[in-house]
C-alpha cells in the first residue's frame, strides 16, 4: 500500500502540513505583515509567528502521519504533540537566523531561506527520532531534515518567484513554496533515516502489509502494543509483547518471549540469529527481515572469508545442503543445481536450459560454495526475483524459499 511507504507518506504529510499552514493561519493573518515597512525588530517576530505556524504544522503532520497510516490513534497523537512542538522550536529559530543571514546578503535570498528552513529541517529531523525513541533515528533524521529543508529553502524564491510569473498571485505562490518545503522535508528524513538504518523488517502480509520497522536501536520490542518498536497491529495472533530483537556482534538476534509462536523460513524458533531475506510468521503476519551488513555475506562465502554468523556468533545450527533444486511451481518440473556453477537460460550453452519467451539467453547464474547456494542476474530482461524481491547483486538461496526468472516461479527445495 503507497500509505506505507515511508517516502511517499512522509512527502504528502509533510506537503500537506505546510499547505494547511499557508491556508489556515498564514495567508490569512501573516501575509498581511509581510508590507516591507516594519521595523528590524517587528521583522523578526513576524519571521518568528510565521516560522513556528509552519513548523507547528509540519512537525504535527510528520510526527503523526505514521499512526494516522496504522491507526494507531495514541501513536499519531503522541507523534503529532512531539512534531508539533520540534516544528515550532524549529521554526522559529530557523527563521530569525535565516533572517539575520538574509539581511546583510539580501542579494543572496536563496542562501539566508536556505539556512533557515535548514536549522528548521534539522530540529524537526531530530523529532522523528525522539518519537521513535532511538539515539540513531535521532541523528539519521536530523540529516535528513538538513538535506530537505536546505533544498527546499534554496527552492522556496525560486518556487515563489515562478508561480507569481505565471498567475500573478503572490499569495499563491507562498502556499506552493511551503508545500514543497514540506514535502522535501519530510521525503529527506524517511529517505536518510532508511538508507542508514543498519535493518529494516517489513510486512508482506496482513493488513500492514508494506510496512517498514526500521531497526536502529540495540533492543527492540515486537508485539501487538502500540508502544512497541515494531507494532503490528489487527492480528490477534500476536501478544502485546511478543518478542525481542537484539543487535550483538553485527547481527540481530530475535527472542520469542513465552507463550508466543514464531517461525523462521518455516521452522518454528525461541531464540534465533537473523540473516538477510529470513521470512518470519509472527502470529498469522508474515515478515521478511533485512540487513544491509548482510548484503556481503554472498560475496565473503563466495570467496571463503568467514562472517559473523559462520565465526560461531549465531545460535542457528548448521545442516549440512548437499544440493539444491528449483521445482516450477505451474508445472511441477525439477531442476538440480549440485555443481559449483549453474548457468540458467534460453540458450543451449546453459547447465539448465528452460524455453520460455521471458527467460533471457543468460539469465541466471548460481554459484555454490561448500553449502552456500548464491544466484546473480546475469543482465536478463525480466530480472531474478528472490521472496518477491528483484535482485540487483549476490542474494543467498536456501530450502524453502522463491525464486522467479521472467514469469517462472520456482520453488527451492533440498536436492
Amino acid at each position: 500500500m503507497l500509505i506505507q511507504n515511508r517516502h511517499i507518506r512522509n512527502a504528502l504529510a509533510g506537503g500537506l502540513g505546510g499547505l494547511l499552514g499557508w491556508l489556515l493561519l498564514i495567508e490569512p493573518f501573516v501575509a498581511p505583515l509581510l508590507d516591507g515597512t516594519q521595523s528590524f525588530g517587528t521583522l523578526l517576530a513576524v519571521d518568528a509567528l510565521f516560522g513556528a505556524i509552519v513548523g507547528v504544522f509540519i512537525g504535527a503532520a510528520l510526527g503523526g502521519a505514521e499512526g494516522v497510516a496504522d491507526r494507531a490513534w495514541h501513536v499519531a497523537r503522541r507523534g503529532a504533540l512531539i512534531g508539533g512542538a520540534a516544528g515550532l522550536v524549529g521554526g522559529v529559530l530557523g527563521l530569525i537566523i535565516g533572517e539575520l543571514v538574509y539581511q546583510p546578503l539580501a542579494w543572496l535570498c536563496f542562501v539566508g531561506r536556505a539556512i533557515a528552513w535548514g536549522v528548521f529541517g534539522v530540529i524537526l529531523g531530530a523529532s522523528t527520532g525522539v518519537i521513535r525513541r532511538s539515539w540513531n533515528g535521532l541523528r539519521h533524521g536530523a540529516l535528513g531534515g538538513l538535506i530537505g529543508g536546505t533544498l527546499g529553502g534554496f527552492l522556496f524564491d525560486l518556487v515563489g518567484a515562478v508561480i507569481v510569473t505565471l498567475t500573478g498571485f503572490e499569495g499563491l505562490s507562498r502556499g506552493v513554496a511551503l508545500t514543497v518545503l514540506g514535502a522535501s522535508i519530510g521525503f529527506w528524513i524517511a529517505a536518510v533515516e532508511r538508507s542508514l538504518a543498519p535493518a529494516l523488517l517489513k510486512v508482506i502480509s496482513g493488513r500492514m502489509e508494506g510496512k517498514e520497522f526500521l531497526l536502529d536501536k540495540p533492543l527492540l520490542t515486537v508485539g501487538s502494543a502500540e508502544r512497541a518498536d515494531v507494532a503490528i497491529f489487527g492480528d490477534a495472533e500476536i501478544l502485546a509483547k511478543h518478542a525481542l530483537l537484539r543487535w550483538e556482534q553485527e547481527v540481530f538476534v530475535l527472542d520469542v518471549q513465552p507463550g508466543a509462536a514464531v517461525t523462521i523460513n518455516g521452522q518454528p524458533v525461541q531464540h534465533q540469529t537473523l540473516q538477510h531475506d529470513d521470512q518470519l510468521m509472527i502470529g498469522r503476519t508474515r515478515c521478511i527481515f533485512r540487513q544491509k551488513v548482510r548484503q556481503s555475506a554472498a560475496r565473503a562465502a563466495l570467496s571463503g572469508v568467514p562472517t559473523a554468523v559462520d565465526a560461531g556468533t549465531s545460535p542457528r545450527p548448521r545442516v549440512a545442503v548437499t544440493g539444491l533444486k528449483l521445482v516450477e511451481v505451474r508445472t511441477g518440473r525439477q531442476y538440480v543445481i549440485a555443481s559449483a556453477t549453474t548457468r540458467i537460460g534460453r540458450e543451449a550453452d546453459n547447465e539448465i536450459v528452460i524455453d520460455d519467451v521471458t527467460i533471457s539467453g543468460h539469465h541466471a547464474l548460481i554459484q555454490r560454495d561448500n553449502e552456500r547456494f548464491v544466484v546473480y542476474d546475469q543482465g536478463s530482461r525480466n530480472g531474478v526475483y528472490v521472496n518477491g524481491r528483484r535482485v540487483s547483486d549476490a542474494n543467498l538461496l536456501r530450502s524453502g524459499w522463491q525464486v522467479q526468472l521472467g514469469d517462472c516461479v520456482f520453488r527451492i527445495e533440498e536436492a
